[in-house]
């Protein structure tokens, strides 16, 4: 039969990753790349640098994701000192 199916790509900061990729029907490409990113989010460890996780089906972004990046940690004391590298 035939079928209206899309093929589904999952980018990790602009870069495809294949072994991620999935195809499914076009009504629900959305929701399901939705919950993958969501999913992913979830997952992977936060870096030094903000990490976009997105979902692209049919030459557009049909859902996107971000793991924030770790901030500088810095313990203030009174006055203008601070410890910890600020």
């Amino acid at each position: 039969r035939d079928a209206n199916l899309c093929k589904v790509n999952i980018l990790l900061n602009g870069e495809t990753v294949d072994p991620l990729s999935f195809v499914c029907h076009k009504d629900v490409s959305q929701e399901q790349g939705r919950n993958v990113c969501k999913k992913l989010q979830s997952v992977l460890p936060r870096q030094q640098f903000v990490t976009v996780i997105q979902a692209k089906a049919d030459a557009k972004i049909i859902a996107s994701e971000r793991i924030r990046a770790y901030r500088k940690d810095v313990l203030t004391t009174g006055g203008s000192k601070s410890v910890g590298g600020g």
